[in-house]
């Protein structure tokens, strides 16, 4: 259900830019000229009003569109993007239409431009799985435009090349940014576990003041503390319990980041910085890889592999907190 049509010059018309009267004269006239067009098909355009009196254009006919229908909360997000990018000074149009360099379409929700730089904002109200996630985000790089996603799923990519939140709050509550800091999925409803909450018009107003950042500001003090649990022996006739590297979480003001053991290996410097604290402990094997991942029972001092800790370091960890400066 977009917010955008075309008239006959191929000027966009957005309809939350109407007034009511506005909107009703032209209904009137686009009844009878039948003057408009959609900018995804170029089919005829009907004037319509949701339950809510949100104004949007529809086909008439749909035909051979592949564009597909949108809820309520998604226009909404749509129409809130615009509004922030507007108030900073952007371009901005809703169902915008390009193409890569190497001559793939593509579409935005939201498409912002100001001088040489290009925002698109894309609503993923539907899950989408992570691959067709990079998919649409590379199209987006090919073309020189900067993606910032909105999601209504929790599980999604944290990484520099993919600016996301995760969609909160409601439609009639007002809806939320929540900005993850678990590098795995975290269900909305544990607020504690999310970085930073906020309206979603005000993070939306970050991004376009390009206030959005990936990381912590350079130079400034971190917290590392190492998370650990007790993990009983894998051998029954043991009966020992072996405090083991669960994760590390990065304390920067009153925000933390926590990163999982299974993702540590993709953060080198934070893993040796733990990896620093520990007492070496070099173990060797004959039976495994000369440089393994390895657990090490306290008690039976027996190697398990599959670990974050690399080279035969030991997982007897303390609790503590190392301060670094990143």
């Amino acid at each position: 259900m977009p917010l955008r049509c075309l008239d006959p010059t191929g000027r966009s018309i957005h309809s939350f830019d109407l007034s009511e009267d506005e909107w009703q004269a032209l209904e009137r006239e686009n009844k009878k000229a039948r003057h408009l067009r959609m900018p995804c098909c170029s089919a005829l355009v009907a004037l319509k009003r949701s339950s809510l009196k949100t104004q949007f254009f529809a086909h008439i006919a749909r035909g051979g569109c592949k564009s597909t229908s949108e809820t309520e909360e998604h226009r909404h997000l749509k129409w809130l993007a615009v509004m922030a990018a507007r108030n900073h000074g952007w371009v901005a149009e809703t169902e915008a239409m390009e193409i890569t360099p190497s001559g793939e379409p593509w579409r935005a929700d939201v498409l912002a431009r100001k001088g040489k730089y290009k925002v698109a904002i894309e609503v993923q109200w539907s899950k989408q799985t992570n691959s067709e996630t990079s998919r649409r985000q590379q199209r987006y790089r090919e073309s020189g435009v900067r993606g910032v996603w909105l999601f209504r799923q929790s599980d999604f990519p944290i990484t520099f090349d993919l600016p996301a939140v995760s969609i909160g709050g409601s439609l009639k509550g007002g809806f939320l940014a929540l900005i993850p800091s678990y590098q795995d999925a975290t269900p909305p409803s544990l607020r504690d576990r999310w970085h930073q909450v906020l309206p979603m018009n005000e993070f939306l107003d970050v991004v376009f003041r390009s206030r959005f950042q990936f990381g912590i500001p350079a130079s400034s003090d971190a917290t590392v503390a190492v998370r650990t649990a007790l993990m009983p022996c894998w051998q029954p006739t043991c009966g020992a319990k072996t405090r083991i590297l669960t994760g590390v979480e990065i304390s920067f003001g009153p925000h933390e980041c926590t990163l999982p053991a299974p993702v540590l290996a993709k953060h080198p410097e934070i893993l040796r910085i733990v990896l620093n604290q520990l007492s070496e402990n070099p173990r060797y094997s004959t039976n495994l890889s000369p440089s393994l991942e390895s657990r090490e029972c306290i008690g039976w001092s027996i190697l398990r592999a599959r670990s974050v800790l690399q080279s035969g370091q030991a997982a007897r960890l303390p609790d503590q907190a190392s301060p670094v400066m990143v």
